[in-house]
Formats: C-alpha cells, sequence, structure tokens
C-alpha cells in the first residue's frame, strides 16, 4: 500500500507536442525528483475561439438590460394592482414618466409593438428569459445601433490542461482499499492550464490573430484586453464540453495502474485498479463554470447547497459535517475565483463575501 503513497508524490507531468486542430488526447506521464511541483496532467485539448468585441458588449449590455426589465415590470406590476382598464394603465405610466426609464426605449423596439401591446402582451406577461428569448435578435440589432461597437473579432489558438494536484490529497482520509482496487475518494481535476500565447508556432501559426477590424480608430487597450480574455475562456470551456475533466480522470487512473503493477513484487496483495471518485461538487462545478459566470439557476442552485449541506450530512461521500464543510467551502471558493471578473447573478458576488464572513465569526 505504501507504494501507492510514494508514486502519488513523486508523479509530474510531462506534456506531449501539438496535435491537430480542436483535439483532445491524453498526455504522458514520467516519474520525477521529489522536489518537483506535485500536479499531474493528464489531458490536453488544442483548439481555436472566436471572440467579438460586439459580442461581449451584448452579453454586457443584455445583462445590465435584464435589470432594467425587471425594474420596469415591477413598476407596471404596481400599476396594475391600482388601474384595472389597460387604458387607464397605460396612461399612469405614461404620465409618471416611466417611458424615460433606462433601457424601456430598446425594450419597446426590439418588441416592435406600439406601447399599449408591449405593456399588455410583453411586460405584464412575460419573464425577462422569454422576452429576451423571444426578441434577442432584434435586442440585438437594437444594442448594436446604439452603441456603435467596433468590428472587432479575434482567433485565437491555444492548449487547456487537466490534471490533478496531489498536494489535495489526505492520505489517510481519502484513500480506500476494497480486494484489489484503491478508491481515490473526494478527489477533483482540474483545469492545471489554458494558453494562448503571441505565437502557437514560432513565426508559422499565431496564436492571436485579428480576423477582423472595422472603426479600429474607436478601439482601445482595454477592449482588445477584453476579446483576448474571452477568447481564453472561450477555449477553456470548449474544452471542458469536448470531455477534457472525464478524459483526465481515466488517463490517471491508468497511469496510477500502471506504476503499481510495475512496482508491486507481493501478488497476494496487489493492487490491479486505482478508481477515482470526484467530490459531490465536482459536477455542479464543471456545469457552472461552462460559461465562466453564475446565472440566475446556478446562483440558486448554490443558496440550495449551502442551505443543506451546512445542516445534514450526505453519508454517500463524507464521514463527518466538518469534512463536508470543508469541501463545500472550497467548491464555493473555487466558483469565484472563476467568476469574479463576470456578469453573474444580482447578488453571487454578496453572497459569497457574505458567506466568507460569516465563516471568520
Amino acid at each position: 500500500m505504501k507504494n501507492l503513497y510514494i508514486l502519488l508524490l513523486i508523479l509530474i507531468i510531462v506534456s506531449d507536442s501539438c496535435t491537430k486542430n480542436n483535439s483532445l488526447k491524453n498526455s504522458p506521464v514520467t516519474i520525477k525528483q521529489l522536489n518537483e511541483i506535485g500536479e499531474l496532467i493528464c489531458a490536453e485539448y488544442y483548439g481555436e475561439a472566436i471572440e467579438s468585441l460586439g459580442n461581449i458588449f451584448y452579453f454586457q449590455d443584455t445583462s445590465v438590460l435584464h435589470k432594467q426589465y425587471n425594474g420596469i415590470k415591477s413598476i407596471y406590476n404596481n400599476i396594475c394592482k391600482i388601474y384595472k382598464l389597460p387604458l387607464m394603465r397605460r396612461e399612469a405610466f405614461e404620465n409618471d414618466g416611466y417611458t424615460e426609464y433606462q433601457g424601456f426605449d430598446i425594450l419597446l423596439k426590439a418588441s416592435g409593438k406600439n406601447l399599449k401591446h408591449f405593456l399588455e402582451e410583453d411586460l405584464a406577461k412575460k419573464t425577462w428569459e422569454q422576452f429576451n428569448n423571444e426578441y434577442q435578435i432584434q435586442i440585438k440589432n437594437q444594442l448594436q445601433k446604439k452603441n456603435n461597437i467596433s468590428g472587432l473579432v479575434y482567433i485565437g489558438r491555444g492548449w487547456v490542461k487537466a490534471g490533478f494536484n496531489l498536494k489535495d490529497i489526505d492520505f489517510k482520509r481519502q484513500i480506500e482499499y476494497r480486494n484489489d482496487t484503491a478508491f481515490i475518494k473526494n478527489f477533483d481535476p482540474i483545469i492545471l492550464n489554458a494558453d494562448i500565447n503571441p505565437w502557437l508556432l514560432p513565426d508559422k501559426i499565431k496564436g492571436y490573430e485579428i480576423i477582423k477590424a472595422e472603426n479600429a480608430r474607436n478601439l482601445t487597450f482595454e477592449d482588445i484586453t477584453k476579446v483576448k480574455i474571452s477568447c481564453k475562456n472561450k477555449l477553456k470551456q470548449e474544452a471542458i464540453n469536448c470531455g477534457i475533466y472525464n478524459s483526465a480522470i481515466e488517463s490517471c487512473e491508468e497511469t496510477l495502474e500502471g506504476l503499481l503493477n510495475m512496482s508491486q513484487l507481493d501478488n497476494s496483495n496487489k493492487i490491479l485498479k486505482v478508481k477515482i471518485l470526484p467530490s459531490k461538487y465536482f459536477e455542479f462545478k464543471a456545469d457552472f463554470l461552462k460559461d465562466s459566470r453564475i446565472d440566475n439557476t446556478e446562483f440558486e442552485k448554490i443558496k440550495e447547497l449551502v442551505k443543506s449541506d451546512t445542516v445534514s450530512i450526505d453519508s454517500l461521500y463524507f464521514k463527518t459535517k466538518s469534512e463536508q464543510i470543508k469541501y463545500l467551502k472550497k467548491f464555493i471558493d473555487e466558483l469565484f475565483a472563476e467568476t469574479f471578473r463576470s456578469m453573474n447573478a444580482d447578488g453571487w458576488i454578496n453572497y459569497y463575501t457574505y458567506l466568507k464572513l460569516d465563516n471568520k465569526k
């Protein structure tokens, strides 16, 4: 059994050379010195991601428009409680100046309706999600007209590497043995690196390449940086969608099995298989971070998990409440680290701050 402990301590990655576009492959692993960094890269993804400045601003603006729609809807719902006739509602809405409310003109024009039908058919009956789904193209057109956005489009080519941090393993608590199998519990694969370098291949293939640039004089360094960062995030999303985490788990299991089979001399208690069992929160994290942001549905799920898992123990995954809360905190911290720069659901950042402060009491 000690062999597994020693081998896990000294594993470190050696990444392979480039492969063809949009490919996912296992990465070869070798043994190095004990003082090396304790990271094991098990899967690599190479691909291309395209992003435009217009798309970034559209995403940011629709997040703002979402809040404005809900604000206008709340106002109109209150008016509806006072006035029963549509004509009286519309007059009250206009007379109180709510047609000048931020975002109202964009919403009205996107619907293609007059004020009466917009108020009664859309604002009174539809959620933002329903309205946005129905008029998505029209909303995008209205926002582009408003912003007069530069047509900057980048393509980014690079690598995403996933694997495991061996320093995260608690060997006393996380490793269990059943017959010829070693189970490593609550051991999650992670994205270790996501890189788009200026040159993918020196003087041959560019990492970042402009494929469209209109109204370039209006561009700022911040605009260009936003597009490049978004390219990298998209590349990471594509790697996750292509199954880089599952590939990392399978590769790590095979590697450890091979090393154990070579190193074990005593056949009586030989470990033939290694199974990695991710934590309860792994699937949530992988799903939530596909777009590097926390939306309203995900935010509600996070609150549900915190509420339930700080009270009762999920015995399928954890033996003690303190162990469960440890992994829950780690899960929340990782979500925040990956999303704090994004356009998230209202209240997500404040909620995380509240949890951090509450934990210090």
